[in-house]
């Protein structure tokens, strides 16, 4: 699907247009409203469900979680009037934040919060990497075991600590795509060309405004396939949103009231 939306220059068809690509800023808390909305809880809730319930809550008076998640209700339910389009760079800060967000909430439940408090990105990717290395060899000394009727079903097999940690950390491809990014276009960028002369061009304004390598590249992306809008809340966006409009025609949504008016 991610191709057959192309024409054979990488530009989204025209029956896709207009579209509103998405940064990472966005498809972050996309994800998280989608995680706050969760099952119903068993009747009568335990006393830890109770204090789930209550810090569940005050996380939902956060107004931009909040109107993001009434974004989500209208893309998933009643359909937009843009083609909300993500594409796989978002797709790998998501994995980054949700690693670094996970590892954490484990250490906190673990060994307390204060622990987490003095870890840095770095120090976090030292220990998720240790996490993935001794997964890695688990899984190589594991013996091979007698199945059952029915794909991935094994006798006496029950899942290790590092084998849940792993599935945790890393996005679910199946679970992206059903719950996490569900009502999302997913988009390929292909025939893109990205010549060392341009750094001296547009892009190295964007540079200038202090916008990441990764942020420009959101730009161009947005520009090679033909969207009208980039939602972004991110404020390094918002800082150089004139003179993205003014080198490419894309308008800057900063705001969740913005990415509303135009849905």
């Amino acid at each position: 699907m991610e191709i057959s939306i192309l024409t054979n220059k990488g530009r989204l068809k025209r029956s896709t247009m207009p579209a509103m690509y998405l940064d990472s800023s966005f498809v972050i808390d996309y994800w998280i409203a989608e995680r706050l909305e969760g099952p119903e809880l068993p009747i009568p809730p335990s006393t830890f469900d109770k204090i789930r319930m209550t810090i569940q809550d005050l996380v939902k008076t956060d107004r931009r979680i909040v109107a993001v998640g009434k974004i989500r209700e209208k893309i998933v339910t009643r359909g937009s009037r843009v083609s909300p389009v993500v594409t796989a760079l978002a797709v790998l800060e998501l994995m980054k934040w949700n690693a670094e967000a996970t590892f954490k909430q484990y250490v906190a439940e673990a060994a307390g919060a204060m622990h987490v408090r003095r870890m840095d990105e770095k120090k976090t990717g030292d220990y998720i990497k240790k996490i993935f290395s001794a997964r890695r060899q688990e899984v190589k000394d594991l013996k091979p075991r007698k199945k059952r009727k029915g794909p991935f079903q094994f006798e006496n097999y029950e899942s290790t600590p590092l084998e849940i940690l792993v599935g945790d950390i890393w996005v679910n491809t199946s679970f992206a795509r059903s719950h996490g990014l569900r009502g999302l276009l997913p988009a390929a960028i292909v025939n893109f060309s990205f010549p060392f002369s341009k750094a001296w061009q547009e892009p190295g304004a964007y540079a200038c405004y202090q916008m990441s390598a990764a942020d420009v590249l959101h730009v161009l992306f947005a520009q090679h396939l033909g969207c009208k809008y980039i939602a972004s809340f991110d404020a390094d966006f918002v800082r150089a949103k004139d003179i993205i409009r003014e080198e490419t025609g894309i308008q800057v949504l900063g705001s969740p009231e913005e990415v509303m008016k135009v849905i």
